[in-house]
């Protein structure tokens, strides 16, 4: 929220997105405790390194100084979906409060009259499908979690896949295959599968999405032994 001196005075001029970041930690001065914007400044500056730096962002090194506010929102998903979630070796926790600085940062935007309303929808649509997003890999983790404590206890071969983060490489019905990124026990094939999820719980997850768990093989088949959580990544590329 704008603090009551941005109201009274209304704020600086903001032709850039650089100049939207020095408004918005600003602000976040007058009204919060120092740790809290430490915190939110290196949100920032993470995604002043993506916009500088992403090859989709024209004018490479010097989107922030040049660009409007509004043209941020088109490399939003990129940057939460691909550079937070793979990039940057963050727990959950850690990424969700860049995303949550992240919207907040879009919501400060838009009340401060800097993005136009289509921007703003733009944003709000983003924003949902990454909750939605969420709340279906969220809910998914648990769900396997909570059946692996009603499964008979897996006689595993010496094959074992330590917990690690794994891509989801393919998905056929109740069944998925994952991309294994561990060089300390990557396998002959990379990917490993099937693995049999909880009914009809496969569909809710898409390819590209991160899945962290450990695996073991009996006689056949691989199995989860032990599943941390689910990210809606980007595919890596």
């Amino acid at each position: 929220m704008p603090s009551a001196a941005t109201k009274k005075k209304g704020l600086p001029s903001v032709s850039s997105v650089e100049d939207a970041f020095s408004a918005f930690l600003n602000d976040l001065r007058a009204e919060l405790p120092a740790s809290a914007v430490k915190n939110t400044e290196s949100v920032i500056a993470m995604l002043r390194d993506h916009l500088n730096t992403c090859e989709e962002a024209d004018g490479n090194e010097k989107f922030c100084s040049q660009s409007r506010p509004a043209e941020l929102i088109d490399h939003l998903d990129r940057f939460l979906r691909y550079c937070v979630m793979r990039e940057l070796v963050l727990t959950f926790e850690q990424q969700e409060f860049v995303f949550f600085v992240t919207y907040d940062f879009c919501e400060w935007l838009y009340k401060n009259k800097l993005l136009a309303d289509d921007a703003f929808v733009a944003f709000q649509l983003l924003r949902d499908h990454h909750m939605d997003m969420w709340k279906r890999a969220c809910t998914a983790a648990h769900e396997i979690a909570s059946s692996l404590g009603r499964r008979k206890a897996i006689r595993a071969s010496n094959q074992v896949i330590d917990f690690g983060r794994h891509d989801i490489a393919r998905i056929e019905g109740d069944q998925i295959w994952l991309e294994i990124w561990s060089l300390s026990t990557l396998p002959e094939n990379c990917d490993i599968g099937p693995i049999t999820l909880p009914k009809k719980l496969a569909a809710s997850l898409q390819v590209g999405w991160i899945f962290t768990c450990e695996l073991a093989k009996s006689k056949s088949d691989w199995h989860i032994v032990d599943v941390g959580n689910i990210y809606p990544s980007l595919p890596f590329n």
